[in-house]
This record gives structure tokens, C-alpha cells and sequence, in this order.
């Protein structure tokens, strides 16, 4: 769960709400929060918007395989 962790701390350390971040990616905070969870794995498409999001600090091919 490297990935996952890393976004969490990535959200806390930016003060960014997760609700806010799920509104950046176009997705339901509730999906998100299975994301950060290990619930459920983002898509392809999503892991590289969230790299975006992040400009880079979380990579995609990071949380991809962190879960």
C-alpha cells in the first residue's frame, strides 16, 4: 500500500480535503476514500489524472502498484 499511504500523506501534508480532491479528479469522495483505503484500485486513466493533480508527486505507476 506505498501508493495509497503516500496519497493520504500527500492530501494531509497540503491540507487538502478529500472531498476537494475527489472534486479535482471528477470522482465521488466516497471512491476516493475506497482508493485511499486500499478498497479499490484506480483505473489507469485515474492514477495517471491524480498524478497530474499532484503535479508529480504521486506517481501513477506508484499507486497503481501500492495496492
Amino acid at each position: 500500500m506505498r501508493g495509497v499511504m503516500k496519497l493520504r500523506d500527500y492530501l494531509l501534508s497540503k491540507s487538502i480535503k478529500q472531498s476537494e480532491f475527489a472534486t479535482t479528479l471528477d470522482i465521488a469522495r466516497s471512491h476516493l476514500s475506497c482508493i485511499i483505503t486500499g478498497k479499490r484500485s484506480p483505473s489507469a486513466k485515474l492514477a495517471r489524472s491524480i498524478e497530474r493533480a499532484t503535479d508529480g508527486a504521486i506517481k501513477a505507476d506508484d499507486i497503481k502498484s501500492g495496492i
